[in-house]
């Protein structure tokens, strides 16, 4: 894509929220391949073709540190779910903000589903979700 080309698309495009820039900025420091990160012209299109499709389910194999994910969330109707995979398991825990007490339960609970888990994880995450439930009440 050309200059003037990438200028035009940025300037005709929803702004990235903070939340997501400040995801892809983590995600570029903290990991070595962080230009796996879709960013945020890719996440504007993913959520504008979800949006356009309007699917009841999406399934995302390989979430790395979930930005697309979340781009693809933002464009589902009501009711609308987003079933991540991703072969690191520690990539959650690594970019779920921890004061998203939200988005910690929820990724918590997604985590406790899984077939094979261990003790180990298993108290980490349950300690994780009564720290954020105890934040919110």
């Amino acid at each position: 894509m050309t200059e003037d080309i990438e200028k035009y698309v940025l300037a005709h495009s929803e702004p990235e929220g903070d939340y997501l820039y400040r995801l892809y900025r983590a995600t570029n420091i903290h990991t070595i391949h962080g230009r796996m990160a879709s960013g945020h012209l890719q996440g504007r299109l993913l959520k504008m073709l979800v949006s356009m499709i309007r699917p009841k389910n999406i399934l995302e194999v390989g979430t790395f540190s979930g930005y697309s994910a979340i781009c693809m969330a933002e464009g589902l109707d009501e009711g609308g779910k987003v079933w991540t995979f991703e072969i690191k398991d520690e990539m959650g825990y690594t970019f779920v903000h921890p004061f998203d007490d939200e988005a910690v339960i929820a990724m918590v609970n997604a985590n406790l589903q899984r077939e094979e888990i261990l003790p180990s994880e298993r108290g980490f995450s349950l300690k994780m979700k009564m720290d954020a439930m105890k934040r919110r009440a």
